[in-house]
């Protein structure tokens, strides 16, 4: 029953942290995003071959397709790119995943995001004492980006399903 509850809270408090870095990192973005940041993100969405692209990119280099839609998404949130923009963004995140493996599995090769969040975070922490207001927006930004790491990574280990875990399992098929 312990490890019941540390999961659900491991879950919760991973899902919180994840919901709040898309915040910090949204409001970072709205922010702070030029005009320049608004035409780049959309020519590379605006044509579904070059958001497809971008997202394998994206994917294959931080090796995450799911902070690679997390941050889609919150450019979305942002108002910097629209829904129709993100899908082939999102499709061609997928699409990297695939890309992902194969790297890894020829040249194994494995790159782990969380071991980026901590000096992100850090990176962005010491940009929060400079006196220009852009600059704190682009430090918030840095610190979302972290976060996120950050969650994923707790998130995957939360739900990380071991052979013991299955009384976990039974005990939650019990409430219903």
């Amino acid at each position: 029953m312990i490890t019941a509850i540390s999961q659900i809270s491991g879950f919760v408090g991973s899902l919180c942290l994840l919901l709040f870095g898309m915040e910090m990192l949204s409001n970072g973005i709205q922010k702070g995003a030029g005009n320049s940041l608004h035409s780049l993100l959309g020519k590379i969405s605006g044509n579904r071959f070059t958001a497809v692209l971008t997202g394998m990119a994206v994917t294959a280099i931080i090796q995450s397709s799911g902070a690679t839609t997390v941050m889609v998404v919150s450019f979305v949130n942002a108002e910097i790119i629209n829904l129709s923009q993100a899908i082939g963004i999102i499709f061609g995140a997928n699409i990297g995943t695939t890309v992902t493996a194969w790297i890894v599995s020829l040249f194994g090769f494995s790159f782990s995001i969380e071991a980026a969040a901590i000096p992100l975070f850090g990176f962005g922490f010491i940009l929060k004492y400079f006196k220009k207001l852009k600059i704190h927006n682009f430090a918030d930004c840095f610190m979302g980006f972290a976060l996120l790491f950050m969650a994923l990574g707790l998130l995957k280990a939360s739900m990380n399903l071991k052979p013991e875990s299955v009384a976990f399992l039974q005990d939650f098929n019990k409430l219903g």
